[in-house]
């Protein structure tokens, strides 16, 4: 089964972005991983291994928003 997870973002100044991640862990086929992202630009990892990311717009961090 694939699996996608959605993860949403708001910097300082009011821009937003996504991140999504989708996962195949299928027992009896290859796993993979695909990660894809929209306005935003990579930062990194946090302390949990998550990444971090700063504005495509503005340069300032993002903060995760929770959902849409």
């Amino acid at each position: 089964m694939i699996t996608l997870t959605r993860r949403y973002f708001v910097c300082l100044n009011g821009h937003e972005g996504e991140e999504v991640t989708s996962e195949d862990d299928q027992p009896d086929s290859p796993q993979w991983e695909s990660n894809r992202t929209s306005g935003l630009v990579d930062n990194g990892t946090d302390s949990n291994g998550f990444a971090c990311y700063r504005c495509k717009t503005c340069g300032e961090p993002m903060c995760e928003a929770g959902r849409h």
